[in-house]
Parts: structure tokens; C-alpha cells; sequence
């Protein structure tokens, strides 16, 4: 589908640090604690780092019980990390919630963004 592949392309030569260092724009970075795909370390800090270093107006929330849909995740890290095919049927499972953290986190930075 080329549509798909354009699509693709674009996303795989889209640079978020660049992006948030550039902005002109308030930028929320939100990193879950027990996200296995992205690396709170690794991911979010960076682009903070990079917003701040271009001088734009940017926090940083890593909540420690958010998975990488920032959902609220109960399981400790390593057993998450053990058992991936179990994590792989959770992302979506019937019942699951925001972190409490997450949605508080966004509740304060637009709260903040408004005076």
C-alpha cells in the first residue's frame, strides 16, 4: 500500500528530539516507568533535555507504575520483563486504567499552561 509506505517513511525519518528542541510550543513528555519498549532513560529524558537546551517550555513526567500506553500496570518490572508474552494481551485487556500519575500529571501541566 503506498500510502502505508509513505506513511512509514515519514515516521521513520521524524526526529521527536529535533522536533521538541525546535518547537516554539509548551511540550508535556510523559514516559511510564514500566514501558518495555521505550526506555524512560533513554527516550523521554533526552527529549526533554533536547526542548530544554532549545529553549522551549518543557516538563518531564516518568510515572513509575505507567506501562507504555501509560496505563497503570500492577506487575513489578522484572516479571513484566520475563514474561513478555503475557505483557503482549495486556495493553488493551478490558478493565485496564490511566495511571492515577499520568492523568494527574496531565491535569497539573494544563492547569499550569492556563495561567
Amino acid at each position: 500500500n503506498p500510502a502505508a509506505t509513505d506513511l512509514s517513511v515519514g515516521l521513520l525519518s521524524f526526529d521527536p528530539a529535533q522536533a521538541v528542541g525546535s518547537t516554539k510550543l509548551p511540550v508535556l513528555v510523559l514516559g511510564g516507568g514500566k514501558d518495555l519498549q521505550v526506555d524512560p532513560e533513554l527516550d523521554a529524558k533526552p527529549l526533554h533535555e533536547a526542548g530544554r537546551r532549545g529553549g522551549a517550555d518543557v516538563s518531564l513526567v516518568i510515572a513509575p507504575n505507567a506501562d507504555h500506553v501509560l496505563k497503570l500496570e500492577d506487575m513489578e518490572l522484572d516479571e513484566l520483563r520475563s514474561n513478555p508474552v503475557v505483557l503482549a494481551g495486556r495493553y488493551n485487556a478490558e478493565g485496564r486504567t490511566l495511571d492515577p500519575q499520568v492523568g494527574e500529571a496531565i491535569v497539573q501541566w494544563l492547569d499550569g499552561q492556563t495561567r
